[in-house]
This record gives structure tokens, C-alpha cells and sequence, in this order.
């Protein structure tokens, strides 16, 4: 699963806001910037730092993230808790205290507590909020989800599979949002490396219904599991509940990377609009052969669109796939065709370095500025 940001680690981040005068080849306009300090603004560092190799770095960022989720959250509650009239609001409040009282953690009464507050909140939200308001507060429930699963990431890269299953937790269950598959093979593969084979179950099912699993070996091994967990009373043998539960999971997630085509019906085929998802998809694509590579570009389009063109890691690999498409032009002595895929690249790594510099990546101390230059001088050499 770390393959969506493989290809991106020899860039160097690299970022210089040069002014190149081209005209635009890819029919978009970057925006500017995302609120500084925003959910988005930690996230997209977080992003940048994950395909720098910064794991540490790019966790803390995460953090940063959800702070400010939780602090506009609460924001937005106190907005619509002044819309209610006095005794509402008070059963409201007191609800609020049941649900966090330090007194009552990991009590059932807590646990229904804030399971009726979010969904008292969910409801007076639709009725209460303006619209732009309205618009926010739903948004910030995919910006954690997405915070979430990038965290879950960097903990599996961290051998921190505990830490795995807890981030998980929130983006599998989350109410309103699209099947996060990914998410469910992670979480699996987290219980698979704690031993938890119960607790993975339900993922695997999910998921070998969802991918078509129709490996043998791998159908026996769910069987098992599933024999295993339905005789409570005659525990099994830990050692093959054990191995049956990693045939599964290398089955499934085989199955599910077997293709562009299967990754895409799991994932943005349900609506999921991950990042990271978009970024993996592309990266498949991008393995295959032939037409394959231009639906890698297709998809990095795609992926930036749908974040209103604020993706500096999605511009960096659009980059990257041009300037190997222009190297591949020039040496089948095709050099207008080369040329007009240097320009592409060096507009997307153009755009790529200004929203860099947006997050505060510094040119000359987190990234290399000579990119740019070579490129300027490829495209002047591809004129003459």
C-alpha cells in the first residue's frame, strides 16, 4: 500500500515560483491556496511531507489537522447551540457532559451518550446552520476521515499496528460517508499482524464479496474463519487460525490490486474520494503497459479537479509522467511532441512548487529549485 508515493520520492520536492509564460496545456487554473491553518492546509503538508519520506513530520501535521477540526467543530456546535431556545439547549448541554465525563470512560452510558450527541448535532446542523455553514460542517467529517486513514498509514509503515486499528476505527464506521475499502484492508492487515483473526473477519468477508475473491486457497481459509468463530465454545488452533488468516489477507489484497480497473469499481466507483486512493490508482496505472499510462494521467486530473485544484502532490506526479513522456517523444525524434509534453510538466511542477511554497515549503531549505531551470532549457532546446 505505500506505492502511491514511491514514485514521487526522487523529485526532492523541488519548488521555485518562476513565471514561465506558457500557455495552459492541461485547461485548468490552480487556486491559490487553502485557508491557512485549516484542516485542508495541514492535511496537504501532511500529504507533501509523507512523499518526502518525512513519517514524523507528516504525523505531526495530521495532529495539527485534527485539532482543527475539533476546535471548528466545536465552533459550529456553540453556532447552532445560540439558535436553540433556553431549555433545549440546557437538556442539550447536559447530554454533552454525560457524553464527556472522564468519570463515566469507556462506560456504555458514555459510549450511548456521544452517539446521541453526534447524532442530536447531525440533525440540528440540517435545521439550524446556514448553508455555508451547513456545507462546512459536513465537510469536516470527510477531512477527518481522511486524516485518519493517511495516520493509519504512516503507523503501518511504523510497524504500529495497534495504533492502526484505533485511527481505523472512525473511518469504517463513519456515518454518511462512502465504503472506505482501502481503509478496510488495512485494518485487516492490522489485525492479521496483532493476531486479532475474529476481529478481521468481517473486513475479509466484506472484502472478498466486494473484490470477487474466488481463490481457492483463499475461500478455504475464510471458511475456516469463519467455522472457527461460530464454534465459540471449542477454541481454535491459534497457529492455523493464524495462517489462515494471512492466506486471506494476501489473497484479498492481491485480488483487490489485481487492476486499475477492480481498484477503481472499490474505490471511486463508490464514490470514495480519497487522495490517497486517487493517488494509488494512478500508480497502477502507471505499472501497466500501453494506454494505461494516459489513464494514469487522466486519473491525476481527475484527482485534482475534484480538490478544486489544490493537490501539490497530484501536480507533482502529473508532472512527473510528462517528463517521461517527453524524454520518450525525444528519443523517437518526435520534438514538438516532446516539447509540448515538457511544457505540461513544467506547468504542473510550476503549479506544483507555488502551492508548495502556499504550505511554507522553502526553496533552498525543503526543497531542490533547479527542476524548473532544467526544464526551461530542454524546452529551449526542443525549439531549435
Amino acid at each position: 500500500m505505500k506505492r502511491a508515493f514511491r514514485h514521487l520520492a526522487r523529485f526532492g520536492l523541488l519548488g521555485l515560483a518562476l513565471t514561465l509564460g506558457l500557455q495552459s496545456t492541461l485547461g485548468l487554473q490552480a487556486e491559490p491556496t487553502v485557508p491557512r491553518e485549516s484542516v485542508r492546509w495541514h492535511y496537504e503538508r501532511a500529504l507533501a511531507l509523507d512523499a518526502q519520506d518525512q513519517p514524523g513530520r507528516a504525523l505531526a501535521a495530521l495532529y495539527r489537522a485534527l485539532d482543527a477540526a475539533d476546535e471548528r467543530r466545536r465552533e459550529l456546535q456553540r453556532a447552532i447551540k445560540a439558535t436553540l431556545p433556553a431549555a433545549d439547549r440546557a437538556a442539550l448541554e447536559q447530554l454533552e457532559r454525560t457524553a464527556y465525563d472522564r468519570r463515566l470512560a469507556g462506560s456504555p452510558a458514555q459510549r450511548q451518550a456521544r452517539q446521541a450527541v453526534a447524532a442530536e448535532f447531525e440533525r440540528l446542523a440540517g435545521a439550524r446552520l446556514e448553508p455555508p455553514q451547513l456545507a462546512e460542517w459536513q465537510a469536516l467529517s470527510l477531512r477527518t476521515v481522511e486524516c485518519r486513514y493517511l495516520m493509519a498509514r504512516l503507523y503501518w509503515r511504523g510497524d504500529r499496528a495497534a495504533d492502526v486499528v484505533l485511527a481505523l476505527s472512525s473511518v469504517v464506521d463513519a456515518p454518511g460517508l462512502s465504503d472506505h475499502f482501502p481503509a478496510w484492508l488495512l485494518l485487516a492487515r492490522a489485525y492479521g499482524r496483532l493476531g486479532a483473526w475474529e476481529r478481521a473477519l468481517p473486513s475479509l468477508e466484506r472484502l472478498a464479496a466486494a473484490a470477487g475473491v474466488s481463490n481457492p486457497e483463499a475461500q478455504r481459509a475464510l471458511k475456516f474463519l469463519k467455522d472457527a468463530a461460530a464454534r465459540r465454545s471449542t477454541p481454535p488452533d491459534q497457529a492455523r487460525a493464524q495462517e489462515a488468516l494471512q492466506t486471506a489477507v494476501t489473497a484479498i489484497e492481491s485480488a483487490c490490486l489485481a487492476s486499475p480497473d477492480i481498484y477503481r469499481a472499490l474505490t471511486l466507483g463508490r464514490g470514495l474520494q480519497d487522495p490517497v486512493a486517487y493517488l494509488e490508482l494512478a500508480h497502477l496505472c502507471e505499472e501497466e503497459e500501453g494506454e494505461r499510462r494516459d489513464e494514469a494521467r487522466a486519473t491525476l486530473l481527475e484527482a485534482i479537479r475534484a480538490r478544486e485544484t489544490f493537490f501539490p502532490v497530484a501536480w507533482l506526479a502529473l508532472g512527473e509522467l510528462d517528463e517521461t513522456r517527453a524524454a520518450e517523444l525525444e528519443a523517437e525524434g518526435k520534438r514538438a511532441d516532446a516539447r509540448r509534453a515538457c511544457q505540461s510538466a513544467a506547468e504542473a511542477f510550476e503549479t506544483a512548487f507555488q502551492q508548495l511554497e502556499r504550505l511554507d515549503f522553502q526553496p533552498g531549505r525543503d526543497f531542490d529549485p533547479a527542476r524548473l531551470t532544467e526544464l526551461q532549457r530542454k524546452i529551449a532546446a526542443l525549439r531549435e
